[in-house]
C-alpha cells in the first residue's frame, strides 16, 4: 500500500518517536501495537492506540515542526519507513490551495489534541478557587498579582498583561500557615487577554509548575489537602 524503503523492529516499551524531537519520517505499522501519548504537566496522557496498517509521524511531515507526541511499542513492533522522496513528489503535485488546507487541518489537530490533553489533566487534578498573593518576574521587573485558582500542578494568575504561551518565569507565592513564601518556576500553558465576563472568566494566564523544592511542594500539597469543600468557592 505504501512505498516502504526500510523496516525497523522495536522491543516492548521502546520509544519509537519522542515528543519534541526533530524528524519528519512517516511510519506505517507492519505488526504489533503502538501507544501514542503526550506528557502534560508531568503526566502521561494516552492519545491513541495504533494497530497494523496505521501511520504515524504525518503531522511533523506536513507542518515541518517537531514531534507533537511520543510513540511507544506495546509488545514487539515492526514499522516500515515510507519513502520520503516519493511523499515529497506526491505532495508537490497538489495545488497550493489544497496544500494550505492540509496544513490548516494538521495545525488544528495539534491544537485540539493539546487542548483535550490539558483538559483531561486538569480534570484529574482539579484546581480550587483561592485568592493568594503572588510575585513573579516579567522581563526585568517583578509584578505583584493575585491568583484565581491553584492545584498541586499549576495555577491561574489574574493579570491584564499575561505572558505568552511557552514563556517561563520565577515566582514567590504566599501560602497561609507557611512563614515564608514558596518559590519556584512556572511555564505559561495558555493565556486569556480578552474576557466578556471578568467576574467569572478574568483575564490572565494558566501556568504549570516546572521547578519547586521538595519542601515547598510538600507545603503546597499540605495547604491544598487542608482546604475544606465549603472553602472551594
Amino acid at each position: 500500500m505504501y512505498n516502504i524503503i526500510s523496516e525497523e523492529t522495536y522491543p516492548d516499551g521502546t520509544i519509537i518517536m519522542e515528543e519534541g524531537s526533530s524528524g519528519d519520517w512517516i511510519y506505517t505499522l507492519l505488526s504489533g501495537k503502538v501507544e501514542i501519548f503526550k506528557i502534560i504537566n508531568g503526566r502521561r496522557v494516552v492519545i491513541d492506540m495504533l494497530e497494523e496498517g496505521d501511520i504515524m509521524g504525518e503531522t511533523s511531515f506536513l507542518t515541518q515542526m517537531k514531534r507533537t507526541a511520543s510513540a511507544r511499542a506495546i509488545g514487539e513492533v515492526t514499522v516500515g519507513i515510507i519513502d520520503r522522496d516519493y511523499l515529497d513528489e506526491e505532495f508537490n503535485k497538489l495545488s497550493g490551495d489544497f496544500k494550505t488546507i492540509l496544513l490548516a487541518l494538521a495545525q488544528r489537530l495539534m491544537k485540539t489534541t493539546e487542548a483535550v490533553c490539558t483538559f483531561t489533566d486538569r480534570y484529574r487534578d482539579p484546581r480550587v478557587a483561592r485568592d493568594l498573593k503572588i510575585v513573579y518576574k516579567q522581563n526585568e521587573s517583578f509584578v505583584r498579582s493575585n491568583l484565581d485558582n491553584i492545584s498541586s500542578r499549576g495555577l491561574f494568575v489574574r493579570t491584564d498583561d499575561p505572558l505568552e504561551k511557552g514563556e517561563e518565569f520565577l515566582f514567590k507565592l504566599e501560602i497561609p500557615g507557611t512563614p515564608d513564601p514558596i518559590k519556584g518556576a512556572c511555564e505559561v500553558i495558555w493565556s486569556r487577554i480578552v474576557s466578556d465576563s471578568p467576574g467569572t472568566r478574568p483575564k490572565g494566564m494558566g501556568c504549570r509548575f516546572i521547578k519547586m523544592s521538595r519542601e515547598d511542594r510538600m507545603a503546597l500539597k499540605t495547604f491544598l489537602a487542608n482546604i475544606q469543600p465549603e472553602d472551594q468557592t
